[in-house]
């Protein structure tokens, strides 16, 4: 779950920026909630429907949690190629060569953070997205 507060604004606008490195890493993004709180009126959130959203977030929160891992999608999985790509010609002496390393994610086999029972045609998919993903970067 991503959550932003502030005292004025900008709260939403940060919930997009704020989800796309994690979801890099291979989290799986439950809810997002940006909340305004302050003791000015017009520019804060009733109390009533701040408390409602954020039951819904913890609700969200608690079920994705209750779920277990989530299933990695093509594009997922292409973008962890593509990161996965650029950790094999690190110096191998750097730490993050070494913790992807131990982790067993520079494997010939591994297509994802985790086990994922993805068939072959979507393993093929990601690794041709993720050679156009790494065009890009």
């Amino acid at each position: 779950m991503v959550l932003t507060t502030s005292g004025v604004g900008g709260s939403r606008l940060m919930l997009m920026p704020f989800s796309i490195a994690p979801q890099t890493w291979g989290f799986k993004i439950a809810h997002k909630l940006g909340i305004v709180s302050n003791d000015i009126p017009e520019y804060s959130t009733s109390t009533r429907k701040t408390n409602k959203e954020i039951n819904n977030a913890s609700r969200k929160f608690h079920d994705a949690l209750a779920a277990g891992r989530p299933k990695p999608n093509t594009l997922t999985m292409a973008i962890f190629l593509s990161i996965k790509s650029g950790f094999k010609n690190l110096n191998h002496e750097y730490f993050d060569y070494q913790y992807w390393k131990n982790q067993g994610w520079l494997e010939n086999d591994a297509y994802y953070y985790h086990d994922s029972e993805a068939n072959f045609i979507k393993k093929g998919l990601a690794r041709i997205l993720s050679k156009f993903i790494g065009l890009a970067m």
